[in-house]
């Protein structure tokens, strides 16, 4: 049976498999999730990129952001 999806999950999925960048669809389907929101995980998504945490690549794939890439980053580059 599969579980509720949780954006939490999303974003720890995100973490795991950095550096890979994934679409919400291929999360859900590594998640077993069958059933989700996706405008508002979206949107979940989209907040988490403007905390800096995930970088979006292209229009649907997401990303996040290892802490030693912030670490060596120009300043003011993730915020």
């Amino acid at each position: 049976m599969a579980k509720p999806a949780a954006p939490e999950d999303f974003l720890t999925l995100l973490e795991q498999r950095a550096p890979r960048p994934l679409s919400i669809p291929e999360m859900a389907r590594l998640l077993d999730v069958e059933r989700y929101h996706p405008k508002k995980l979206q949107a979940a998504l989209e907040a988490k990129v403007a905390e800096h945490q995930l970088r979006r690549i292209g229009k649907t794939r997401y990303q996040w952001i290892r802490d030693s890439e912030r670490a060596a980053a120009p300043p003011g580059e993730f915020g």
